[in-house]
């Protein structure tokens, strides 16, 4: 009975350094006195400043060409089961241009991909079953519709992309090639098409992964897009402004237990690639 109700103190509390003493405290036979119960439920004021610290982390790293800045949150990670399981480089190339994505790569990937677009007016983005649609970076324009700044690489490095923001030398510049890039579809027609008004991509893991590397092409807006993860620890950052046809990275991101990961988008935009390692149940 000690037993069930300190396991149940411990839920709530969702503290770890609680659990730690209960536990201790259970193998020496003793029950945690109250004051230190009341002391577990207590916020933690230390934590929550760290936490507040990483956010302005992030933006400090950000204003000084965050584009490689290493991410300090997440759990830690049994580096022997990451080494162990797959790195997956999922950049949408092996898709098909103008195929909406769902469920489609669950099997092999391990992800579902849900997208929701932001309502302008009484228009919405065309997103059929909450489906995200593959963009050709090599055609951005298509039959005359598409975005040239979703081109890539930069006209500057030889590629159909047009923007100042993508510029050879520039900070966000767009020289790599990124052929596939996913994005929310505009309206019902046959060329792809980002919707300007913004919304999500959501990838949800079939088994929690561990999240390595993004980019995403073409944040223009004046505001960031805005990356957020679901782990034991929420938590969200912000990306930089790259200006028209500019590519954004964020390396070693170093996220551990993700079940969900989320681009929101304040305007167009499209995720060039996610790299994450993906254990199957059993491998671990």
């Amino acid at each position: 009975m000690l037993t069930k109700v300190l396991a149940s103190q411990c839920f709530r509390s969702l503290s770890p350094w609680y659990c730690t003493y209960t536990a201790l405290q259970i193998l020496a036979n003793q029950q945690p006195s109250v004051s230190s119960l009341h002391a577990s439920l207590q916020p933690d004021h230390r934590r929550l400043a760290e936490e507040e610290d990483f956010l302005c982390d992030i933006e400090r790293d950000e204003e000084q060409g965050g584009q490689s800045a290493k991410l300090r949150g997440g759990t830690e990670t049994d580096t022997e089961t990451i080494e162990n399981c797959p790195m997956m480089n999922l950049d949408f190339a092996d898709l098909t241009p103008g195929q909406y994505i769902t469920t489609e790569l669950m099997e092999t990937w391990g992800v579902k991909i849900r997208a929701v677009g932001k309502a302008n007016g009484n228009k919405n983005a065309h997103t059929p079953g909450n489906a995200a649609r593959v963009f050709d970076t090599n055609n951005p324009v298509g039959g005359g519709h598409g975005d040239p700044d979703l081109g890539s690489p930069h006209n500057s490095c030889g590629g159909p992309g047009v923007g100042d923001g993508g510029q050879k030398g520039s900070l966000y510049e767009n020289c790599i090639p990124m052929n596939n890039v996913l994005v929310i579809q505009d309206e019902d027609t046959a060329q792809w098409d980002d919707w300007g008004s913004g919304g999500k991509i959501d990838f949800i893991f079939t088994e929690p992964v561990f999240i390595k590397e993004v980019a995403i092409l073409d944040v223009d807006e004046r505001k960031p897009a805005r990356l957020k993860w679901w782990n034991p620890a929420f938590d969200k950052v912000k990306t930089g402004t790259t200006g028209e046809n500019g590519v954004w990275r964020q390396k070693d991101m170093d996220l551990s237990n993700v079940s969900k990961f989320r681009v929101q988008f304040p305007g167009s935009g499209g995720i060039a690639y996610l790299n994450y390692t993906f254990c199957p149940t059993g491998v671990r």
